[in-house]
C-alpha cells in the first residue's frame, strides 16, 4: 500500500511538473515577443533582427513548430533589412569619401553623431 502511494504521488509530481515546464517555455515565448515588439517602436534594425530570432529560438525550446517556423521568417527578413540597410550606410560612406581627407572628415562627422567626442 506505501509503495502503491509513493508511486501514484511520483507519477502525479512529474506530470504536474512537465505541465509546469512546458507554460514557462510558452512564457518565455511570449516574453520574447513583448521585447521584439518594443524594438519595433524604438530599436535598430539590427537589434528588431535579433530579437525576432530570440522569439523564433524561444518557440522552438517550447516545442511550437508552427510559431518556430512563423518566427524565423520574421527573423530572416529583419536580418535581411539589417545587413541591407549596414551595407547602404557603408555604400554611402564610400560614395562620400573619395580621398583620405574625406574618409576621416566623414568618420568623424559619423562618430560625433553617435556621441563620441573629440579628446584633444
Amino acid at each position: 500500500m506505501k509503495k502503491s502511494l509513493l508511486l501514484t504521488c511520483f507519477v502525479i509530481s512529474i506530470f504536474f511538473n512537465g505541465c509546469e515546464v512546458e507554460s514557462v517555455e510558452k512564457q518565455v515565448a511570449k516574453e520574447a515577443e513583448k521585447q521584439y515588439e518594443l524594438s519595433l517602436k524604438g530599436g535598430d534594425l539590427a537589434e528588431i533582427s535579433v530579437n525576432a530570432a530570440l522569439v523564433a529560438e524561444a518557440y522552438k525550446q517550447a516545442n511550437d513548430e508552427a510559431n518556430y517556423l512563423k518566427w524565423k521568417n520574421i527573423a530572416k527578413e529583419a536580418e535581411k533589412k539589417a545587413i541591407f540597410d549596414f551595407c547602404d550606410g557603408y555604400r554611402n560612406f564610400i560614395d562620400n569619401s573619395k580621398t583620405e581627407r574625406l574618409a576621416v572628415k566623414n568618420a568623424v562627422e559619423i562618430a560625433k553623431k553617435y556621441g563620441f567626442v573629440d579628446l584633444t
